[in-house]
């Protein structure tokens, strides 16, 4: 019986040197993949740069329009008959130098009637975010926030007087994709809609170039959030006057629930025609707004009849204090979650229980105490409203 030899089971030079062939192949199909890695991260780092570009350009053109006309444009103009006819981003074409593109434009018909539908092409690129490549044509990726309680409350133009939260703390556009929304369509994204779920469960607002969400805020400051931004903060960062809506407007949308509403602490210092009076004996100014403070005089009372026990003396003998000594202030007529009204001693650590109080019931506002810091065993007395 002839044995096989070494030669016969041995693979044939040719076979070896389509191994060793095969072998180089692999090596260049993956240096190749790097280099198209690498390739793919510059250009999305490039587009990356344009996208914020094309936000920064927008929220100077929308400075710009408020310089120009005392308000932001509204998020549509409506027609005669109540209907939505033409976008906000078509009446900040001539801010943005497209206007050649405005006066092709007609506000005698719709935003898709026979002659602005043939504009849907002509989109400017400010209004489409390079990185988005599965966008079909005239279909944009920058929407305003519209609603009652937003820098864009529908039909109504906002002014930075209606802005008292600060304009580097309301956000004016968002940035999303696959909303579907032509450029030209008097439509974007409703706030009560991204509020109530749909900012957190629907993809709309992830962008293909990042994982964070990315807003454009009335200051033409961009500012990044987590996908899963607490509705709290989403709040707080879509509304310039706490929630509350567009003053001197009959809404025929609803407006944020009560509860929503939130109160926008400011210091007297910017009310020079409102004094915030601690006694209901208050001298009255003529020409100035008075408003009586009744959790003062229940921190005084508390002060005085569970501290002290004894009417409360301090230095010079004020009016004040000879006023706030003969009254109290029925503790029943305020509702508890409605205010904090606290005194104590600093030994007994009062400013540790001011803060726990106020973080129980305005968990958005930051006490400010003096001093500042009290440390166990510190003499001395506190009261806080």
């Amino acid at each position: 019986m002839n044995t096989p030899s070494a030669e016969t089971n041995s693979p044939t030079p040719a076979r070896t040197k389509y191994k060793k062939y095969a072998g180089w192949v692999m090596a260049i199909a993956v240096c190749a993949t790097g280099a198209a890695v690498a390739y793919r991260v510059v250009v999305d780092v490039r587009h990356e740069d344009e996208c914020r570009a094309n936000l920064n350009r927008i929220g100077v053109a929308l400075q710009n329009y408020e310089d120009r006309y005392g308000s932001f444009p509204p998020a549509y103009v409506l027609n005669e008959q109540g209907q939505r006819w033409h976008s906000w981003r078509v009446l900040l074409l001539p801010d943005l130098g497209y206007t050649d593109l405005y006066d092709q434009y007609r506000f005698d018909e719709p935003w898709n009637g026979p002659h602005n539908r043939q504009l849907l092409a002509q989109m400017p690129a400010v209004y489409g975010c390079p990185v988005d490549g599965k966008r079909a044509e005239g279909i944009t990726n920058y929407f305003a926030i519209v609603g009652p309680q937003t820098a864009w409350p529908e039909h109504c133009a906002l002014s930075l007087k209606h802005v008292t939260d600060g304009t580097s703390n309301t956000a004016s556009l968002i940035e999303s994709v696959d909303a579907g929304i032509a450029w030209l369509e008097p439509r974007d994204l409703n706030y009560a809609d991204l509020k109530n779920g749909g900012y957190h469960s629907n993809p709309r607002p992830s962008l293909r170039h990042t994982e964070q969400v990315r807003f454009l805020f009335l200051d033409g400051s961009l500012q990044e959030y987590n996908r899963n931004i607490a509705e709290k903060l989403f709040r707080a960062i879509c509304t310039p006057a706490g929630g509350r809506p567009f003053p001197g407007v009959a809404w025929h949308l609803p407006v944020a629930d009560a509860g929503e509403i939130q109160t926008v602490p400011r210091p007297a210092t910017e009310l020079p025609k409102t004094a915030v009076m601690p006694y209901l004996n208050s001298p009255l100014v003529p020409g100035r707004n008075a408003v009586y403070c009744a959790n003062f005089q229940l921190a005084w009372d508390r002060l005085r009849d569970d501290i002290i026990r004894a009417p409360v003396e301090l230095e010079g003998a004020p009016d004040m204090v000879r006023e706030l000594n003969k009254r109290a202030f029925p503790r029943g007529s305020l509702a508890e979650d409605a205010y904090v009204a606290i005194a104590g001693r600093l030994s007994d650590n009062i400013l540790d229980g001011i803060r726990s109080q106020m973080t129980a019931k305005f968990p958005a506002v930051t006490p400010r105490l003096v001093p500042a810091a009290g440390k166990t065993g510190t003499e001395g007395l506190m009261a806080y409203a």
